[in-house]
């Protein structure tokens, strides 16, 4: 197999404001890809009853095991993850079974998160800032007008080469780009990713005022960049003055997305990979907009932020997830198979197996729910008076009663201090990961579970919302003596099929 190469978003930091202006993105492809409270002990759930029991009993047909620590990690409220460990589970695991070979790829790159953003912004209340939370400066542009704008803390004067009805298109003046494609990008935008993402999310801020998208292409410090979302160029200036970010290297009181000026070009991937950027990117926008458009000022981390993007990129133009080797990088995860959890995004060791979890995570959501899910999710963010909305409540809110009914009744979870979403949002990603080890995925079409075999036999670290799959030696699996709880272990058979599960 052709080795390729997945990259994701950077940006310049800055000495002072690195961790304002950069925001959940789209990883980059190597141009050549193309593709209700339970007791101390066990209970356990199967198909005929529910029994207090120490282990799965006398079944000697469990194939695999899923250790679950269903804690819940809100990366703005804790600053450490709760990791469980699995204790010795060396006479169960069979770490000589089959596992799936990953194709060989070679993953580099780096990626600045929305959390750095909220973590500059700490405890300050948006809500408070009254008229300066005023929709601001919305600019009026024309062909051929020329403006300054920053990019990677650096300042060039781009030419407005197309006007649409609702985007700008910039390049840095005297590029050279043709002002045919400018236009063909334009009005892909207006035709089609617009209306879609507006349908599917909400309209970004500036929009209900008569302003634009502006998008500009611009050369950028690695080729393997696609493109990105700042959110802090959401900000007003008045805003901007009040939290607290940087005077200059960021341009203020537009709704901006970067595209890479590498990509342009008139094939038709390149065209895919244009579009697939700005529909990544512009939900990215829609999101943060629901800081300044809601009652609440907030919104939602940084898992369910990309869980969203890659929705819409995919839904949009299909494929573009296998382009940008979102699949591999999540067989190949060394970070997913030991435990990493669903809300962790951190990707600073080159793993970019997060990408590929979260828009699993979004495609199973959208097949239990429809995928007007996540306009409900903005619009809780939006509209709900809770002060202390979060993403477990707005998902909880979000989903159809019946669908929640169902969810909660599954599985019997206790998380000492947890509040009520909290709980139901960790059975929800339980059951998540028990439909992709059962089932598989649609959109992952080579992802076999066996790709996800822990493989080593020291005890696992599982952080809170994270999980690990051993294979067993004989059919069998006792709960070691030494494991942390609460853990969640579920049984499958050698066909991955769920038998019983167990909540220590």
């Amino acid at each position: 197999m052709m080795k390729k190469k997945l990259l994701a978003i950077i940006l310049a930091a800055l000495s002072v404001s690195a961790a304002v202006t950069g925001c959940g993105s789209k990883p980059a492809q190597n141009s050549q890809s193309s593709s209700s409270q339970t007791s101390e002990s066990e209970t356990v759930q199967s198909s005929d009853a529910t029994v207090t029991a120490d282990s799965f009993g006398d079944r000697n047909d469990i194939a695999y095991v899923m250790i679950y620590n269903p804690d819940i990690y809100d990366e703005y409220k804790e600053p450490i993850n709760k990791k469980l460990t699995t204790g010795d589970i060396k006479d169960d695991i069979d770490p000589s079974a089959d596992r799936a070979e990953a194709p060989a790829q070679e993953i580099s790159s780096k990626t600045l998160a929305q959390k750095n953003l909220k973590d500059i912004v700490g405890d300050k209340d948006i809500t408070a800032m009254e008229g300066d939370r005023a929709p601001g400066l919305i600019p009026k542009y024309s062909k051929g007008d020329t403006h300054q704008f920053y990019h990677e803390e650096k300042a060039d004067t781009f030419e407005c080469i197309s006007t649409g009805e609702n985007c700008n298109v910039w390049c840095v003046k005297g590029s050279g780009t043709e002002n045919a494609l400018a236009e063909e990008i334009g009005k892909e935008f207006d035709a089609k990713i617009y209306p879609k993402d507006v349908a599917m999310f909400g309209e970004p801020r500036y929009a209900d005022d008569g302003g634009k998208v502006e998008i500009l292409f611009h050369p950028m410090s690695d080729n393997g960049i696609m493109g990105y979302f700042m959110p802090a160029e959401l900000f007003t200036t008045l805003e901007a003055a009040y939290i607290g970010l940087p005077a200059t290297g960021v341009t203020y009181d537009h709704a901006i997305i970067h595209i890479n000026s590498a990509l342009l070009g008139t094939s038709e991937q390149q065209k895919k990979d244009v579009y697939s950027t700005l529909a990544h990117e512009f939900q990215h926008m829609i999101c943060t907009s629901d800081m300044f458009l809601g009652i609440s000022g907030k919104f939602s981390n940084t898992w369910l932020n990309e869980a969203m993007s890659g929705y819409a990129e995919e839904d949009q133009y299909p494929g573009a997830q296998t382009d940008a080797m979102h699949d591999v990088s999540f067989i190949i995860s060394d970070s997913i198979r030991y435990g990493q959890s669903i809300y962790n995004f951190d990707t600073d060791n080159g793993d970019y197996g997060p990408y590929g979890n979260v828009y699993l995570f979004s495609n199973y959501l959208v097949g239990l729910c429809g995928n007007d899910i996540f306009n409900k999710i903005h619009e809780v963010y939006r509209n709900d008076v809770y002060k202390n909305i979060d993403d477990a409540y707005a998902i909880h809110k979000s989903v159809p009663t019946a669908i929640a009914q169902d969810i909660d009744s599954k599985y019997d979870i206790s998380i000492p201090g947890a509040s009520s979403d909290d709980i139901w949002l960790s059975k929800l990603v339980l059951d998540f990961y028990i439909n992709i080890a059962s089932k598989g995925s649609d959109s992952f079409e080579d992802l076999r579970t066996t790709y996800l075999l822990y493989d080593k036999i020291t005890p696992a670290e599982i952080e809170g919302g994270g999980r690990v799959l051993i294979a067993t030696k004989e059919g069998t699996f006792d709960i070691p003596a030494d494991a942390d709880s609460p853990l969640v272990y579920v049984a499958f058979d050698k066909n991955f099929q769920p038998l019983d599960t167990i909540i220590k």
